[in-house]
């Protein structure tokens, strides 16, 4: 219970009959269902008033009264006391009629020259009850009347003891100031009926006037109870199509918030600002705008473009610090929200150059803690494309371990010295795929749009790194991890970085290089002589309805290993509720791989009746021992359910110089098309022949031709289009 000292004067509070063996109850009034013309139409509805007449200095009450008991709210124009229902003053939220709270100026010390102030107060009234325990939320619109200096008003939620009419909590807020426009305000208190048993709760409002000074207070839709429980993860879809573009606050209405981190030129934390509505504000560039003419066919004429917060002097190249500016939409989670959830995007690169950095990004804060980082999944938005592509984020979300905490999606960047960091983004959806936690999704990383410069590229990624020690003799000796995966490039290299040219045509500029733990010297072999194993990897929560056959594929050639380091590509399930024991482990041996790149992959069968719940990991591991060389290049990695396309008998194959004319049998109506693999298990590389996706069928046999087939090796597919 919150304990204040006592006002100054005592409250001889005047209560409602007695509610002691009832709970609090809400309520909520608009008065458009009053009858303004009803005297009693205030008091009928529960309204009480209360009057305390101090001297000219507000020190010292001289007297108090009740007009009459029990003190019921007057609703009269022709002796205005107290409070009206009022018409005209509405607005759109408000509706005709409304409650307008003043001075009781039937109180003859306005006028007898004795300059005594007086307070008026107008208030509803409950009893609190032993199984009263909750926190309780005063909620109402207002706007400034007519009230002059130097009459103030305020709202206040107390609790008065009826014993001797002293006050033991009140919380107020000033209305004194009011705008003239409509506003929502609110006043929260917690109550334990334990220790608050019998008290009377009160909430309204009180008004201090002298000398028939103007006092009033409009006011409406003014309602008390337990706060109504949040919407939860509440989908979101949003094409900006429909943005006024010349509104400052069109992103903010739509409920986009932003805030700013700023960290020195060493990355040490320095102050935050926020959170405030995102702006669209084109002569004040900050966070966000609204953009047009920056789609194509599927994003439309407007989108939104994230960049940094410029309106910030620590951009100043004499100062170097770094601008994190985040951009996003915000939900609290309840009891209620279970599954996994999905952000998805359309994103484009924009002006974004120099050192600036940008990121798309879910995050689960924990108000309770300081609001850390609970969770955190971004991609990187970096080094996008100048072309639109689609792309998500999943997060599992358990309510019942989460209520309360908040959810952002949305994009930052980190930015400095005014340099540029524009990304276009369109097409922003949320919302619920599964009612389970975990679930296999497709994977696919070319590496491309990693910032090789970035430590956490790869975690942000997903990539997460383990070791395992072993003793000479192959007994295990500890584990270590999970940890975020590494990316420091050579000579301070461990487990993995991000590596630049190794690609070939079909690699590009980067990949992953992954090698042992050099940062482990237990593997000295002057020490301990272990064995280290590095494994790297992603990883995903298999749930009940995962099913199928699922593909790890990827790109790999040699790199700098020899000695005794070995290498491994791997597919493991783990049981968590058996000691994280092994289900499956299925590998490929990438300690030999030629000095060319290749194709490899590995399939699991999954059934989740019986992994339900188990983690699956595909990645992969070294073993060094005494610091040997172990570094193996990967690139192009998938994972994902291989899809059994039907496909349709190929009766015959000839090949004539560069054509190859492949027959198949077809059917009336149907429409086909010619894929082709220079893969050798062709396992999901089939890519549509040129000119070949729209091949009638006749019933009969139908010729499909490649007049590009130059390979020494290609196999091909003949499927039914949709």
């Amino acid at each position: 219970m919150k304990k204040r000292t006592l006002l100054t004067i005592a409250l001889a509070a005047i209560a409602i009959p007695s509610l002691s063996n009832a709970q609090i109850t809400n309520y909520a009034q608009d008065f458009e269902g009053l009858t303004q013309s009803d005297p009693d139409a205030l008091g009928n509805d529960g309204w009480n008033v209360f009057g305390v007449v101090f001297d000219p200095s507000g020190t010292t009450e001289l007297y108090n009264y009740a007009p009459a008991c029990p003190c019921p709210a007057p609703n009269n124009p022709a002796a205005p006391a107290f409070s009206l229902i009022t018409a005209g003053e509405g607005g759109p939220d408000q509706g005709a009629q409304g409650l307008v709270a003043f001075s009781d100026y039937q109180n003859g010390d306005h006028r007898d020259g004795s300059n005594n102030l007086i307070e008026s107060i107008l208030f509803q009234e409950q009893t609190i009850a032993l199984t009263d325990v909750d926190t309780y939320s005063f909620t109402f619109d207002a706007k400034a009347g007519d009230l002059a200096s130097p009459s103030t008003a305020e709202a206040f939620i107390r609790v008065v003891d009826p014993a001797d009419g002293s006050i033991v909590f009140d919380e107020v807020l000033d209305l004194t100031s009011l705008p003239v426009t409509w506003g929502t305000y609110s006043l929260d208190i917690a109550i334990d009926g334990a220790f608050d048993e019998g008290f009377l709760l009160q909430f309204g409002f009180s008004i201090k006037a002298c000398c028939d000074n103007p006092s009033g207070v409009q006011l409406d839709n003014v309602s008390f109870g337990l706060p109504p429980d949040p919407p939860g993860l509440e989908d979101y879809c949003q094409d900006f199509e429909s943005y006024d573009n010349s509104t400052v606050t069109a992103l903010g209405d739509d409920g986009w918030l932003v805030f700013g981190n700023v960290f020195d030129s060493t990355g040490g934390y320095l102050y935050g600002y926020g959170t405030n509505p995102a702006p669209n504000n084109v002569d004040a560039a900050a966070f966000s705008l609204i953009t047009t003419g920056e789609g194509g066919a599927e994003q439309g004429a407007q989108g939104l473009v994230v960049f940094s917060d410029y309106q910030n002097g620590d951009h100043d190249a004499t100062i170097c610090n770094l601008i994190e500016a985040n951009v996003f939409q915000e939900r609290v989670i309840t009891n209620g929200d279970f599954g996994r959830y999905q952000f998805q995007f359309d994103a484009k690169r924009g002006d974004l150059a120099g050192t600036s950095t940008a990121k798309a990004f879910i995050k689960i804060l924990n108000p309770n803690t300081g609001f850390s980082l609970t969770t955190f999944k971004v991609i990187e938005t970096s080094n996008l494309p100048v072309e639109w592509m689609t792309y998500t984020i999943s997060v599992d979300v358990d309510g019942v371990a989460l209520a309360g905490q908040i959810l952002q999606f949305g994009f930052l960047n980190t930015a400095s010295k005014y340099e540029p960091s524009g990304v276009q983004y369109d097409n922003v959806k949320f919302t619920k795929i599964s009612s389970e936690l975990g679930g296999l999704e497709a994977y696919s990383q070319n590496f491309e749009t990693l910032t090789q410069a970035s430590g956490s590229a790869l975690s942000d990624d997903g990539w997460i790194v383990f070791g395992n020690v072993f003793d000479p003799a192959g007994v295990y000796r500890y584990g270590y991890g999970t940890f975020p995966a590494p990316n420091n490039l050579p000579p301070g290299a461990n487990f993995s970085y991000v590596w630049s040219s190794e690609g070939g045509a079909a690699q590009g500029n980067q990949g992953i290089a992954i090698l042992g733990d050099y940062n482990n010297t237990d593997q000295d072999a002057g020490g301990l002589n272990s064995t280290v194993e590095a494994n790297t990897f992603q990883e995903q929560k298999i749930a009940s309805s995962d099913s199928g056959t699922w593909c790890f594929q990827f790109d790999a050639k040699g790199g700098d290993i020899s000695g005794n380091s070995t290498a491994l590509a791997f597919v493991k399930v783990l049981d968590p509720a058996n000691n994280f024991s092994l289900s499956e482990f299925l590998t490929v041996d990438t300690t030999n791989l030629p000095a060319t790149w290749d194709r490899y992959s590995i399939k699991i069968d999954i059934d989740g009746s019986v992994l339900g719940g188990q983690l699956l990991q595909f990645g992969f591991l070294t073993q060094t021992n005494n610091f040997e060389p172990s570094t193996v290049f990967y690139d192009n990695i998938n994972f994902g359910l291989v899809v059994e396309t039907p496909q349709f008998e190929i009766v015959n194959i000839t090949k004539t110089g560069n054509q190859a004319d492949i027959t198949f049998q077809s059917e009336a109506g149907v429409t086909y098309s010619l894929l082709s693999s220079t893969t050798l298990n062709g396992l999901g590389s089939f890519t549509p022949v040129a000119g070949q996706t729209s091949i009638a069928g006749t019933g009969g046999e139908v010729v499909a031709s490649d007049t590009a087939a130059s390979e020494t090796f290609k196999a091909y597919v003949v499927q039914e289009n949709p």
